[in-house]
């Protein structure tokens, strides 16, 4: 059994070789699901259960979403463009409608749909079928009085231009705690159900493997950087190239402006600021005040909660409050007369990059009076293959006859040599 099993991990290593499929580094998406049934009424109404929980748990603090699909399993609705479906995340985060108005009056038998931020849109008429799609809303202003949602929720279109995705809305998005599915019919005289429930797919970002700790303080007129705390993160994805970056990290300062956070790829080839002394204005100036504590995750993907980093610091109300934690794009340095703090991405810094080896998540403080550490983080990576990579491993070399003949003399076996076409010396009379 030992035999076949190593067969046929090497069989399917090749063939996702031979199709150029390039895995993204970090752990594996984990399924969590609830396969209760969700019967639709003859609306117009809520769904029986009206939400449908899955309780998401087991990931580190600082994890946060690499990547989220969601699957429905066995739809059936006699109209499905009567239903409208929205995805609720836990905590505060607003709610994505994942399917409103698709399709016609046409029967949906025991279909499947999976939603991720990459395939097309459902139909707006004719039949449904089984596939991936993204979001999809074919109509405006559908109210769900679930949990209080109403109308406040992402929009992912086409209709009325609305563009939002998963991706938009919850990539670095800390995936713990229960997500709701909340499901609606909102037209009379057709019903349905999801006969096998649905599952929620996460995958997070990499773990750190060394570097967590306080932050060393900075020096007296903020002349000089203290010692770097250099957070550490192995990366392995041959033949690939990186397409996107995002970070997440926990952290605690007493004065964001003494801090400067930076993202070194493998060898420090290439580097990008995150936030850099937010609100000083000058080189040996004194920054922002504010106070950070808790999880704080800057990727390029923030349609949906648009703040800059330096609108964050600057709001918050006096030296004694904190930075509000959530998502937010890098932004640009301080020590100029801006201050800095406007947004910046930082994929394309990044784009193109060998992500193979250990990238450095910087933390470095340059006043002195107010420390801080860094507990926990996470790095999120894709990539895709890189330009001319081999997309299968070569054959092995096969031993020349001269080999094969020295090899079977070292047994001593004339019977071996025979079988390797060799011929035995004669000896000498």
């Amino acid at each position: 059994m030992g035999g076949n099993r190593k067969c046929l991990t090497v069989a399917l290593a090749a063939t996702i070789a031979s199709l150029g499929m390039v895995l993204a580094p970090g752990a594996s998406a984990i399924t969590f699901s609830n396969t209760g049934a969700i019967t639709i009424p003859t609306g117009p109404g809520d769904a029986s259960p009206p939400a449908s929980a899955i309780n998401v748990s087991g990931f580190p603090t600082a994890a946060t979403t690499q990547d989220i699909k969601v699957t429905l399993h066995g739809f059936e609705h006699t109209c499905p463009s009567d239903v409208g479906i929205v995805l609720m995340a836990p905590v505060s985060e607003r709610p994505i409608e994942l399917m409103s108005g698709a399709g016609d009056c046409t029967d949906a038998n025991s279909l499947t749909f999976t939603f991720d931020s990459t395939s097309p849109y459902m139909p707006d008429t004719g039949p449904l079928a089984s596939g991936s799609f993204r979001a999809t809303s074919h109509t405006i202003g559908r109210s769900y009085p679930q949990f209080g949602v109403g109308t406040a929720y992402a929009f992912p279109g086409p209709a009325g231009g609305g563009a939002h995705t998963l991706a938009s809305d919850f990539l670095g998005f800390r995936p713990n705690g229960t997500w709701n599915l909340i499901v609606r019919d909102f037209s009379a005289g057709d019903g349905g159900q999801i006969t096998g429930g649905w599952t929620i797919d996460l995958k997070t970002g990499v773990s750190p493997s060394g570097g967590l700790g306080a932050i060393a303080d900075g020096s007296a007129g903020c002349t000089a950087y203290g010692a770097p705390t250099d957070v550490a993160f192995p990366i392995s994805a041959p033949g690939s190239v990186v397409s996107r970056v995002g970070v997440s990290a926990n952290l605690g300062h007493t004065y964001v402006g003494d801090l400067d956070m930076q993202l070194l790829s493998p060898g420090g080839s290439r580097a990008q600021t995150i936030f850099s002394r937010t609100g000083a204005t000058s080189p040996t100036g004194l920054g922002d005040s504010s106070n950070l504590f808790g999880i704080y995750s800057f990727v390029d993907e923030t349609a949906a909660f648009p703040t800059p980093w330096g609108d964050a610091v600057v709001n918050a109300p006096d030296s004694d409050a904190y930075v509000a934690t959530g998502r937010y794009q890098a932004s640009t340095p301080g020590e100029g007369a801006d201050g800095g703090g406007a947004s910046t991405l930082l994929s394309p810094a990044f784009a193109g990059v060998n992500p193979n080896g250990t990238w450095i998540l910087r933390l470095r403080d340059k006043c002195v009076g107010d420390t801080g550490t860094i507990s926990d983080a996470s790095l999120q990576i894709d990539t895709v293959p890189a330009t001319g990579a081999p997309t299968s491993a070569p054959p092995a070399p096969q031993p020349t006859a001269a080999k094969r003949c020295k090899k079977a003399k070292k047994k001593r076996s004339a019977l071996a040599a025979k079988k390797k076409g060799c011929k035995k010396k004669r000896k000498k009379h």
